[in-house]
């Protein structure tokens, strides 16, 4: 039409620091580098940002049970209820796994007990089916059910 202007084009937002410091920031956790995972987040990298299978910098530290890790990126924001793959929160991957002193060091940062996964297993379910029963004494004792 005469005299009609078609809009201007949007301008593509530039990628922001954080958002590829916060794929630095997966990579490093899920290679147990704690030395460039605290740099990162020094620098501002995004703690709950999730990696192309769902998993945060947050559950690779507890699938490694890296407590001092997963201190850090509490400290630095990490969600430590935040779901990944097959709706599983780092509480319940690292019961999953069997490693204790992530599912202790989660509990002590207030990681939910009685999440469950897409197949409606909470840590509890996870602990007693594996037969870890220091775990499942644990889970209990901070009131999971």
């Amino acid at each position: 039409m005469p005299g009609r202007t078609s809009p201007p084009p949007t301008p593509q937002a530039p990628r922001e620091q954080t958002y590829d410091a916060g794929y630095a920031l997966i990579y490093a956790c899920s290679t147990n580098d704690i030395t460039a995972a605290t740099n990162l987040m020094a620098g501002g990298a995004n703690p709950n940002l999730s990696g192309t299978d769902d998993r945060t910098a947050l559950t690779w530290a507890a699938f490694y049970g890296n407590v001092q890790l997963i201190d850090a990126l509490v400290s630095h924001g990490a969600d430590v209820n935040m779901r990944g793959k097959n709706g599983r929160t780092p509480l319940i991957m690292a019961t999953k796994i069997g490693n204790r002193p992530a599912v202790i060091a989660l509990l002590r940062r207030g990681a939910a007990v009685n999440l469950m996964d897409t197949e409606g297993k909470t840590a509890l379910t996870w602990a007693v089916e594996s037969g870890d029963e220091e775990t499942e004494e644990i889970l209990r004792a901070q009131g999971a059910q």
